[in-house]
């Protein structure tokens, strides 16, 4: 209802989103019933809240797994990119999700305590090579040969990461009717956005066939990361290869930081001059932020612009916003300045006229004398 159980929440809008009756909880239930703004105004998990807050989510497939360390690799050429690393997985990880050796997964990344790129708990399988990762109740758009003859699969665990149905294009939904269950994979387009690209009708009671991590394997038709992109049903994108480095832009900007997570290790910065310019914040990994002590909503830094393969922003060689210490790169670039700055940059030419003139009347009492031994190699510049 409008008003005593699905209340308007904080965050979850006008009672119809917080949840009806005993869907939507109990009056401030509505808060997590507007998260993801679809889904029929059920309460939404953890996955919702990490995507709602801005955490990155990406997809790759698992390309090997240890059995003696319990431990595998997952190729995600945009993971690499942010990390430059190959995000690892433990088998604790990836057997609650079924996934196995060559499935394609969608995941958050966490930061280890030393440093290293893993994924968390939230994961989700959506395509799996040893038969389907999903299921789900299919529901037709239209009639069947009319111009919406297409369907989507209404699958919970999907929704999650989506906030929406699975798309079924008509080739596929050719003979399945509405709330008959089905399973199938999925890949994404390049909005991210799932499309299904194998389904089956199944009796309720089906349930996936997990992944065998019983045995150390990798798979052949996977390549690293830093090799192209691994998301199944996408051509390969440029290499990746030194892509963990942003390229420096030499611009200056002061930012907020507009969201943080300390455990991960990043977040994001934002102002209107970016926001303007790039239509998004910039993200910001800890790498880059040794030199800002504090790092929370609100707080403001000082950083070089930084881009990375993609044409995406980045923070690079950050400072907190009024530090005395200046980025290295700033710095640099006074060797660049033309005239009258680059002649103060490099005193030692005496080349010209005047500058001979002044170092002339003392030559041998003054400090000015060894100038030209003291960086003989600059003098061509100079001249």
């Amino acid at each position: 209802g409008k008003g005593d159980k699905g209340g308007k929440g904080d965050k979850g809008g006008k009672g119809d989103k917080g949840g009806k009756g005993d869907k939507g909880g109990k009056g401030g239930k509505g808060k997590d019933g507007g998260m993801m703004g679809k889904g029929g105004g059920k309460s939404k998990g953890k996955v919702a809240m990490k995507i709602a807050w801005g955490e990155p989510c990406f997809v790759g497939r698992l390309r090997n797994y240890n059995a003696e360390k319990k431990a595998g690799t997952i190729s995600c050429a945009e993971a690499y990119n942010l990390c430059g690393l190959e995000v690892y997985a433990y088998g604790s990880v990836l057997e609650p999700a079924n996934v196995g050796v060559g499935d394609t997964l969608v995941f958050f990344i966490h930061w280890s305590t030393w440093g290293q790129p893993q994924a968390s708990y939230e994961l989700l399988r959506i395509s799996a090579i040893n038969g389907h990762a999903l299921k789900g109740t299919f529901k037709r758009a239209g009639d069947a040969g009319s111009e919406k003859d297409f369907g989507f699969i209404d699958c919970a665990d999907a929704k999650e990461y989506f906030g929406r149905d699975i798309y079924v294009n008509r080739e596929f939904a050719a003979g399945l009717q509405t709330g008959q269950w089905v399973s199938f994979n999925v890949k994404l387009n390049r909005d991210m956005m799932p499309n299904v690209t194998e389904i089956t009708p199944i009796e309720e009671s089906w349930t996936p066939i997990p992944g065998d991590l019983t045995q150390t394997k990798e798979a052949e038709d996977v390549p690293p990361s830093w090799e192209g992109s691994a998301i199944h049903g996408l051509g390969p994108s440029s290499s990746r290869r030194g892509g963990g480095v942003p390229r420096a832009t030499g611009e200056f900007f002061t930012a907020e930081f507009k969201t943080w997570n300390d455990a991960n290790g990043w977040g994001f910065v934002g102002s209107d001059e970016l926001k303007a310019r790039f239509g998004t914040d910039v993200f910001a990994h800890n790498r880059e932020l040794m030199n800002v002590p504090v790092k929370a909503v609100g707080e403001m830094l000082y950083f070089e612009l930084g881009m990375n393969e993609d044409g995406k922003p980045q923070v690079l060689n950050a400072t907190a916003a009024g530090s005395a210490a200046e980025p290295p790169a700033k710095k640099q670039k006074l060797d660049d300045v033309p005239g009258e700055l680059a002649a103060v940059a490099a005193p030692a030419p005496v080349t010209t006229s005047e500058l001979a003139a002044v170092a002339a009347p003392a030559p041998e009492t003054t400090s000015a004398a060894p100038a030209p031994e003291a960086a003989p190699e600059a003098a061509p510049e100079a001249a």
